[in-house]
């Protein structure tokens, strides 16, 4: 779950701060799965190349597989790992 979070935050950019009137870490994580799309992504960063947005949004996929509440739904490392070669 942990690292799922971590891969979400560095991939975006953006930081779970669940203090006094930030939101909760599902909030954060509902606010990435509905605000990173392809159009966010790209206006956001305008000099991503087609595979610069793919490397993006495998990341996020990543990081949203990685939190999901049944943890038996979590990607393993190795599968992670596998994903991330294949990024490359």
């Amino acid at each position: 779950y942990s690292l799922g979070l971590l891969i979400i935050e560095i991939t975006t950019g953006e930081k779970n701060c669940p203090e006094n009137n930030q939101p909760s870490v599902r909030n954060f994580i509902d606010n990435v799965q509905k605000n990173w799309t392809t159009d966010y992504i790209t206006s956001k960063y305008s000099i991503l190349t087609a595979y610069g947005l793919h490397q993006v949004k495998q990341c996020i996929k990543i990081g949203l597989e990685c939190v999901t509440i049944d943890r038996k739904g979590r990607p393993t490392i190795e599968k992670i790992i596998d994903t991330l070669k294949g990024i490359n």
